[in-house]
């Protein structure tokens, strides 16, 4: 087995497109796009100050390179490679950082930084004991959790299969299984159904708190069992119904990536069974889980899975795109046929077209549903009574605002018994007078004529009442 050193220009090296540091499951992956990826998270910017300091590479620290398909690859060293095309070509920068790789380019002798030393491994297996035990042990800017995990979900298949793996690079099988185990877990994590601002937040391998999920699947064996989840060596087997499941899960996901903070889902918030217990029962996940007719396995291994996953994704997302607001899952389960039909026409309108139209409808959908519930738990007497003795003008017949019906739910525990992270949303639609997520928003958006129904105020606000709504929706949120 040759490891041969050789000279090559910094354009004839390509970076490699499984490189752990970029987000996986993402394909026509891209020069310009792996670039701009390594200079927004992987301190490309500060490498390249370092390297102009020194005048080059350091000595001795040579790129690892092996051929594939006729082009030479980076294993090792992709955040130095990339960095030298930046000083070389600052043009591939993203924009933003354009002028400061302009300013390091304009003070270099390009020639004296266009050629790199490097080591042509046999193959891609040859490099794995490198590459593991410089990123995954040692301080080399380690990779993150979820990247050591792609990394030997990448390298599984180029070692010949793990039990090869296992023997030519002697790094315990228990080491592994943990990893394919994070992975699997991972995988299920990208499957839910969760809003754009938290997918953009679980795609990024180097932020996702990737414990928080393993504690519920892996760490919590009888919590792992009541939301009917089995292990199988490194594979998940979901046995409950697929569609009930992904309901939980994407409650969970999305309660992990909560934006009030003390409403968060964290390892300290279900650090016991009890703990984690008493959060699935505000849920309200059954105690035993009702098997489904097909489980589904999530398979850490399975690229067709991952290929096919991918072209789901693209095909919900332009769904989404092309779609309105509310996403396609969400059920009326109410029984009131208005309430049902709107929540239909807030699905299909398109909000990136028909802004003021959906802004709009989002106020009036929260307005209904809030009326429908106060009036199911016979509450609503008691506000218009409570609001007659402020102003004796009201009629007995009065129809509290938004507003009114709003904070009487925030104040009145009754409202939402077992639902406080919806009663603090809420609540903040009362406070947050400032906040697009407002009531005062909502009314400006009603009549102000010159206030924007743009894209983000409205993904803004859906944001904000989504759990308030999934929740109205169920009309199981009642006194008792």
């Amino acid at each position: 087995m040759s490891w041969d050193e050789t000279t090559l220009s910094y354009d004839e090296i390509f970076l490699d497109t499984d490189n752990p540091r970029i987000p996986p499951l993402s394909d026509d992956l891209d020069q310009e796009i792996i670039i701009h990826d390594l200079v927004t998270h992987e301190k490309v910017k500060e490498l390249a100050q370092s390297i102009v300091r020194f005048g080059g590479l350091y000595p001795g620290e040579k790129i690892i390179i092996i051929e594939e398909d006729g082009q030479q690859i980076v294993v090792e060293g992709n955040r130095r490679v990339a960095a030298i095309k930046l000083l070389m070509k600052p043009e591939l920068s993203p924009k933003r950082h354009k002028k400061f790789f302009e300013g390091l380019s304009s003070g270099i002798n390009k020639e004296e930084f266009a050629y790199l030393d490097c080591v042509l491994a046999p193959d891609r297996k040859a490099t794995i004991p490198i590459v593991f035990n410089k990123h995954a042990k040692s301080a080399t800017l380690k990779w993150v959790a979820v990247n050591k995990a792609i990394y030997f979900y990448n390298t599984i298949n180029a070692a010949g299969g793990l039990n090869t793996l296992i023997e030519e690079t002697q790094i315990p099988r228990s080491e592994i299984d943990d990893l394919l185990k994070r992975y699997t877990v991972y995988k299920l994590v990208l499957k839910a159904h969760v809003d754009k601002k938290i997918i953009e937040a679980i795609s990024n391998t180097r932020a996702v708190n990737i414990t928080v999920f393993e504690r519920l699947l892996i760490l919590l064996p009888k919590i792992a069992e009541r939301l009917g989840v089995k292990w199988e060596d490194n594979s998940l087997l979901i046995q409950p119904d697929w569609d009930e499941f992904i309901n939980y899960w994407s409650r969970i996901v999305g309660d992990a990536y909560n934006p009030v903070k003390k409403d968060r889902l964290t390892n300290r918030t279900i650090n016991t069974d009890t703990l984690a217990r008493g959060y699935l029962d505000r849920m309200g996940v059954p105690s035993e889980p009702k098997h489904g007719s097909s489980p589904v396995t999530i398979n850490p291994l399975d690229k067709e899975e991952n290929k096919y996953q991918q072209k789901e994704d693209k095909k919900e997302k332009k769904k989404r795109r092309l779609s309105g607001i509310v996403p396609p899952e969400i059920q009326c389960e109410v029984s009131n046929e208005r309430i049902g039909k709107f929540v239909d026409e807030l699905k299909r309108v398109s909000y990136k077209r028909n802004g003021n139209l959906v802004s709009l409808g989002l106020r009036a959908l929260l307005e209904m549903l809030l009326s429908y519930h106060l009036t199911e738990i016979e509450k609503m007497g008691e506000l218009v009574k409570s609001l007659r003795k402020k102003n004796l003008e009201l009629k007995r017949d009065y129809t509290p605002s938004l507003k009114e019906m709003v904070k009487y739910a925030a104040n009145h525990d009754e409202v939402l018994l077992n639902y406080p992270t919806e009663k603090r949303s809420l609540n903040k639609l009362v406070s947050s007078e400032n906040s697009i997520m407002s009531i005062d928003t909502m009314d400006l958006l009603a009549h102000n004529k010159d206030y924007p129904s743009d894209v983000t105020t409205i993904e803004t606000l859906w944001g904000g009442m989504e759990s308030i709504v999934r929740t109205l929706l169920k009309g199981d949120a009642t006194s008792g």
